[in-house]
Parts: structure tokens; C-alpha cells; sequence
């Protein structure tokens, strides 16, 4: 067992990086079809690729939002079935949904899906084998910060990306083949800083001294929903959607515009080449 961190290697193949990522479900969206194409035209007018990681159940239900997704260049990976996570379900189910939304990704796009993202960033000690198993080269849910209570976070695990001990999320293996790519934290502090409500809520400041302290060394990876792009959410949002907690109001503060325009300010900030995550695992040459 080793203690081996793949940041600075990276940092020295493009420095700064930052991968940005989008859970890409059907989920609060008022028009989810208007909503992804604002987003798409966002990205193209940015020369932004992103890594889009793609709920089964809404492949399904949008298969065009797929295709167009994967034409425009977008990376794409799975991100389960019907959301429900990891840490709610048995081994067994868990990996048949997501060979299933695995499978029907990979014949609407005709290649092989590398990457996962577990809904709500669940982690289990099963997880990576089952993972593994699939036919994933890598995943992309450990957020290793303080723990926050009810939903993720393991302190422990490294802030940059590592090759993880299949038994244990949190320790680095540097004989295993498999890898983590870690949502972006505020290193020193271990405070969360990929995404979603931090980004939204504690503001442009927060977002911005977390980035300068990550990109000294390493790539940041950073995740956005669909339903953050706009201001138009459904009014009737339910405790069983998705298989999603009730969340209160203040959970979709600064959606749509605000978005955009962090996005903006730290491309104006940092001067970031934005990559992919598989850019990234190719720059490891795994």
C-alpha cells in the first residue's frame, strides 16, 4: 500500500485545470429540454467540453438530450439509473440498475462509458469493485471534505486524484489500475468548494480562493445540475422524486444567471484550460 497522489503530476501536464462536470437528470427542471440547450449553447460559445454524466432513467426519457450531448463532444458518463444512492441501496440491486443505464448509454453513443458518478456523491466500501467490475476506469463522487450531515463527505481521502483502495474510498493504492477524480474543496480547510450550494451560496469570493488554493497543485473537478442554469424550477417539487430528500428553499438560491456568470468569472480569474475527466485519466496514460 502506498500514499502516492496524482495531483502534481497533472498540475505539470496543464496547470490550471479544471474539469467541469454536470449531473446531467431531469430533476426540478421547469423545461428541461430548454434549460440543457441553454447550456449546451453556453459551453459552445465558451469552447467549454465538459463531462456530462447521465442518469439512466432520464436517458430514457430524453434520448435526444444524449445524442445531442455526444455530438456537440461532450464527455459522457453514467451517473446510476433513478438516483437513488449508494448508500440506500443493496450491492446487488445498485449494480444492476447501473449496468443497466451503463448499457443503454453505450448503444445510443456507440462507445464504451469510462467514467461513474454516484447520486448524492454516495460512497459505500463496495462501491469501486462493483465499479470496477462494470468495465469503469474511473469515478468521480468522493467529496473529501469535513463531513456534512446527511449528505457527503470523506475527510480522510486525498484532494487531488488517486488511485483508491477498492476496499477503502479513502486510502491511495498505487497498484490498482482504477481512479478517483475528488470533487474540488478548499485543501487546508477540507471545506467543500465543487459545486452546487457553496458555490451559489457563500459566493464568487468563496468560490475563488478555493480554486487559487487547489490549482497550486492539481486539477479542480467541479459539478453543476441542469436545474442550477435556470430560474424557471417546477413549483411542485416532492420529497420522492428521484429518490431525493426534501430539500428546503434555500437550496435553490442563485440559479440560472448567476451560474453563468461564475462560470465566467473564473474563466476571467484563472485562465483555465477546461478539460475533460477522460482528458485527464489519458493524461495519466491508464
Amino acid at each position: 500500500m502506498h500514499t502516492h497522489c496524482l495531483g502534481f503530476e497533472l498540475s505539470q501536464v496543464e496547470k490550471p485545470s479544471i474539469a467541469l462536470t454536470i449531473d446531467v437528470e431531469h430533476l426540478y427542471c421547469e423545461d428541461f429540454e430548454s434549460c440543457i440547450l441553454d447550456i449546451f449553447q453556453f459551453l459552445e460559445r465558451r469552447g467549454i467540453s465538459s463531462t456530462m454524466f447521465f442518469l439512466g432513467r432520464t436517458v430514457l426519457d430524453h434520448p435526444e438530450i444524449l445524442d445531442e450531448a455526444h455530438a456537440r463532444g461532450h464527455e459522457i458518463g453514467c451517473h446510476g439509473f433513478d438516483h437513488i444512492p449508494a448508500t440506500a441501496s443493496y450491492p446487488g440491486e445498485f449494480k444492476t440498475k447501473v449496468k443497466q443505464s451503463k448499457e443503454i448509454i453505450e448503444r445510443s453513443i456507440g462507445q464504451s462509458v469510462i467514467g461513474f458518478r454516484s447520486p448524492n456523491f454516495s460512497i459505500t466500501n463496495w462501491l469501486f469493485p462493483l465499479l470496477k467490475t462494470l468495465g469503469f476506469k474511473y469515478d468521480s463522487s468522493v467529496y473529501p471534505c469535513l463531513p456534512i450531515f446527511r449528505w457527503y463527505g470523506l475527510r480522510k481521502a486525498p484532494p487531488y486524484p488517486y488511485h483508491p483502495s477498492l476496499g477503502n474510498p479513502e486510502e491511495i493504492d498505487d497498484a490498482e489500475t482504477f481512479l478517483e477524480f475528488p470533487l474540488a474543496i478548499i485543501p487546508d480547510l477540507r471545506l467543500p468548494a465543487g459545486g452546487g450550494w457553496w458555490l451559489r451560496n457563500l459566493g464568487p469570493s468563496y468560490c475563488l480562493f478555493s480554486l487559487s488554493r487547489l490549482l497550486r497543485k492539481g486539477p479542480a473537478i467541479l459539478y453543476f445540475h441542469p436545474w442550477e442554469f435556470t430560474e424557471k424550477l417546477r413549483s411542485n417539487i416532492e420529497e420522492k422524486d428521484f429518490g431525493t430528500a426534501y430539500k428546503p428553499s434555500f437550496m435553490f438560491r442563485r440559479t440560472g444567471a448567476y451560474v453563468f456568470r461564475l462560470i465566467d468569472r473564473i474563466t476571467k480569474e484563472f485562465s483555465p484550460r477546461f478539460v475533460t475527466i477522460k482528458e485527464l485519466v489519458n493524461c495519466l496514460a491508464i
